[in-house]
């Protein structure tokens, strides 16, 4: 087993749809995981440097939040 074969198999994992809705909506398990870290590092960072900085951690997370809608789309295909 390479590198490229364990990268398509985390791929495919993160990829997995845990609800569809016509089109309308899809969660994947990307979403997920990404959704989780953006509430714990947030929280982290309010707590243990305030507000300014829980305000640029959210910054940066939106940003990698679209930077992950548009590298990993759906698989689905909207109607």
């Amino acid at each position: 087993m390479g590198l490229r074969d364990v990268n398509d198999r985390i791929g495919d994992w993160l990829n997995t749809t845990l609800y569809y809705r016509g089109g309308l909506i899809d969660i994947r398990v990307l979403d997920v995981v990404m959704m989780l870290g953006f509430i714990g590092f947030t929280a982290y960072t309010w707590l243990a440097r305030g507000w300014l900085a829980a305000a640029q951690m959210a910054a940066v997370f939106g940003f990698t939040l679209l930077c992950i809608v548009w590298f990993f789309p759906s698989n689905k295909k909207m109607k």
